[in-house]
């Protein structure tokens, strides 16, 4: 998955070469690149009220320790979020991070298609939600949008 991810950050970059986009770099990046999981590279801070991103002047998060998948841009961003976040912090329903482009694909075409009475296209569905948060989406290209705690916080 590793690899994919680097191919897939490449063509990003290459796309970003060609000036054609008029944004900047770094917003380009922050909508497209993904980590060698399949989620977003540039994390965005889980508390209510913060909305922060990762990238440029703000530096990396930290990470829940215990669940090790919702960020913060601090300490008091993430006591806020605590009350919330202790509901589903380590449970199976909560995943990764991803793109707004890996959302909009979950919400208008893999949800819809959930729908269906036929059985096949449901398992076929639920795997690719399941892909989109880890394993399949960067070889399936979902990430690409360009145009348009009782834990501790750890690094």
């Amino acid at each position: 998955m590793e690899m994919q991810a680097k191919t897939f950050n490449d063509h990003v970059d290459e796309y970003i070469r060609k000036g054609t986009d008029m944004r900047r770099k770094l917003d380009i990046e922050r909508a497209a690149k993904i980590r060698s999981s399949g989620g977003a590279m540039f994390k965005v801070c889980k508390a209510e009220q913060c909305n922060l991103q990762e990238g440029g002047n703000t530096g990396s998060f930290k990470c829940c320790g215990k669940c090790k998948l919702a960020f913060y841009c601090s300490l008091g961003c993430q006591r806020a979020h605590w009350r919330d976040h202790k509901i589903i912090c380590g449970s199976a329903d909560q995943t990764e991070q991803t793109l707004p482009s890996q959302q909009t694909l979950e919400m208008h075409i893999l949800n819809p298609l959930l729908e269906s009475t036929d059985e096949n296209v449901k398992q076929y569905c639920n795997a690719m939600k399941v892909g989109l948060n880890s394993r399949v989406a960067a070889s399936l290209g979902c990430g690409l949008n360009i145009s348009g705690e009782s834990g501790a916080i750890s690094s």
